[in-house]
């Protein structure tokens, strides 16, 4: 899965219906249309529990939906590199993302820091000193 979308029809296709996936969270189902649309995203709890619901890897959708959740090109980058790292590696542990999470936290603080410049040159000329 890749995205939100595809892991709300993933659930979808478990639980018969977004509706039935709705009574199951105890949410109203255009809660569920709204995901759909792009206006908003499910909680972290919301998340969980589908994928128990589901039968489906934590570690891989949190990471498709964070894909869908976040704004930046290049954090969404870090996040699809996170994952193919995670299938390819086969690592998809709650000890394994926590490591992953982590990295990518690191990632976007270095990527999203603002650049420090060097300070201007005094140009001054400046003589050898030479100490015996």
């Amino acid at each position: 899965m890749k995205n939100l979308d595809e892991f709300l029809d993933a659930v979808k296709e478990k639980t018969g219906s977004d509706y039935k996936t709705a009574k199951l969270l105890g949410i109203s189902d255009s809660l569920i249309g709204n995901w759909r649309g792009n206006r908003s995203i499910p909680s972290n709890a919301h998340i969980i529990k589908m994928c128990k619901f589901a039968g489906l890897d934590l570690g891989e959708s949190i990471i498709a939906i964070e894909v869908s959740r976040e704004k930046k090109a290049m954090q969404r980058e870090v996040y699809k590199y996170a994952g193919a790292a995670t299938a390819v590696a086969g690592f998809a542990t709650a000890g394994m993302m926590g490591f992953i999470a982590t990295i990518m936290l690191v990632i976007t603080l270095v990527v999203t820091s603002p650049t420090v410049k060097a300070a201007p040159s005094l140009n001054h000329s400046v003589e050898t000193l030479y100490i015996m």
